[in-house]
């Protein structure tokens, strides 16, 4: 068996990006469906972390912290 994890982020219908995987799976046996939820759940987090990656870069960056002068030169 075949299982595809497909993960899609999107705000507008032109900007969807996507990650997927695929996972094979032997059927036989009363066990396969727990090893199915096993192995959905071990790459879930994997092809999270691959569409963060490629999210994140197209994130704008967080705004730096203002940090008085002042506050700067008492602490020296």
């Amino acid at each position: 068996m075949q299982v595809k994890i497909l993960l899609l982020a999107s705000e507008d219908a032109g900007e969807t990006v996507e990650v997927s995987r695929t996972i094979e799976l032997e059927t036989y046996g009363p066990e396969w469906k727990s090893a199915l939820v096993h192995a959905v759940a071990a790459h879930a987090g994997d092809t999270a972390r691959c569409l963060l990656g490629q999210i994140e870069p197209a994130l704008p960056p967080a705004p730096t912290a203002f940090v008085p002068l002042a506050h700067v030169l008492q602490s020296c």
